[in-house]
């Protein structure tokens, strides 16, 4: 049921959420946090912080990264323990082959191989020792990850046909054209009757986007995700309790979007913490109708600056395609890794010729995009199809380990 949240109940979660983390304080020890110039890092720092729970905090990347500014900002203003992890280019692509290989083993095909840095860097602080690792993980669950403003505040009466129109869209995309249409209507079907079956069990329809973020991207791809580094570490989160998620659906759509539990339980446990700059924008509007009208207003703006791109470029495809360009962070230069790793892969790729996966994919748009003739004005065209990219050449990993254990055990 919906309620009113006051700062009686903000303190109540706070507090609750705090009791968890020090009874998980008592039972384990080597505990560590990542630390980054987001919100939901930041959510889990201000509990830990307002406990005063010992904790080592941790970033990793490159130290150029806006991430390991603002957490060295942060680690200095509370004299926090903290280490920085350099993972830098020549890292990644030292360790390429024999990282991927465990990924894909250890993730069974469902963890992209870009997560190479988050695994190298696991490595570090365990230091051969398991340490129990917290994070922002769901916290994301609490700001309308899926959702817009117009959704929220004007969805009463759509119907269940206009929602599964809406996930299709905001979720399913073809990567610039690589992803073959087969794939886009698998998709499409999967994301339909999601829809359709969490609305008969009662989700109101402006939910149903935190409903599939939940299940979906917080269970499934951080699940497997997790799967990956318990080698070297347990995880906790404390979005992934029933306190937090119970509050978090106790709260309308509409007003869960501007950010609430982030803005009121950061500032209401640590207000210095507050303050520091956040890696992207500014906190969103408190008013819903204010977010709304800047919503439109930035959409407008990117249309035209779309149009514009469109008219000066020589070939459209690519810049129309240019809403696939955002992916990873200013951490990690993935096009470098794109750049070293290309032709080796394409080689890989190529040769399986008769590959279930080539039924999903565009082979000679990979082609292009993988071919050693492409210069530096081509590349820097390709960052539309590089998040796609390391998903394919993922499955190909997979695909080949599958294969090789199948000989393997013929033998």
């Amino acid at each position: 049921r919906h309620k009113k949240f006051t700062t009686a109940h903000y303190k109540l979660l706070a507090d609750n959420l705090s009791q968890i983390l020090r009874i998980l304080n008592q039972s384990f020890d080597n505990i560590t946090c990542a630390l980054t110039g987001g919100r939901d890092t930041r959510f889990v720092t201000a509990l830990l912080i307002h406990a005063g729970l010992p904790v080592q905090y941790y970033t990793f990347g490159e130290k150029s990264g806006t991430d390991a500014k603002i957490a060295k900002q942060i680690a200095d203003t509370f004299n926090l323990d903290y280490k920085f992890i350099e993972i830098g280019v020549s890292d990644v692509l030292s360790n390429w082959d024999q990282i991927c290989r465990q990924i894909v083993l250890q993730g069974d095909g469902m963890v992209i191989i870009d997560n190479i840095p988050s695994l190298m860097s696991c490595q570090v602080l365990s230091n051969e020792h398991l340490v129990t690792d917290m994070g922002g993980t769901g916290c994301e669950l609490a700001k309308g990850f899926y959702s817009t403003p117009d959704l929220n505040l004007f969805f009463n009466g759509y119907d269940i046909e206009q929602m599964q129109h809406f996930l299709t869209r905001k979720i399913i995309n073809d990567g610039g054209g690589i992803i073959r249409q087969e794939a886009i209507e698998l998709s499409r079907n999967c994301m339909n009757n999601f829809v359709k079956q969490y609305s008969d069990y009662g989700f109101a329809l402006n939910d149903i986007p935190d409903v599939f973020f939940l299940y979906s991207r917080l269970r499934r791809k951080r699940g497997s995700n997790k799967r990956v580094y318990m080698e070297f570490q347990d995880f906790f989160s404390p979005f992934i309790t029933r306190d937090f998620v119970e509050a978090v659906f106790s709260m309308p759509a509409a007003q869960r979007y501007t950010e609430p539990f982030h803005y009121n339980l950061i500032r209401l446990l640590s207000p210095d913490l507050h303050r520091i700059p956040l890696d992207k924008g500014y906190w969103r509007s408190r008013n819903s109708v204010t977010h709304l009208i800047n919503y439109y207003r930035n959409r407008m703006l990117n249309g035209v600056r779309q149009r514009i791109s469109n008219i000066l470029s020589s070939d459209s495809r690519l810049v129309k395609t240019s809403k696939y360009l955002h992916f990873g962070t200013d951490m990690f230069d993935q096009t470098k890794w794109f750049e070293a790793r290309r032709e080796q892969v394409r080689e890989f790729c190529l040769d399986k010729k008769d590959s279930f996966i080539w039924n999903f994919v565009e082979r000679r748009l990979f082609e292009k995009i993988t071919s050693p003739a492409s210069g530096p004005a081509e590349l820097s065209q390709y960052g539309t199809y590089i998040s796609s990219f390391y998903r394919i050449v993922t499955l190909f990993y997979y695909e080949s380990s599958i294969k090789d254990h199948s000989r393997f055990m013929q033998h």
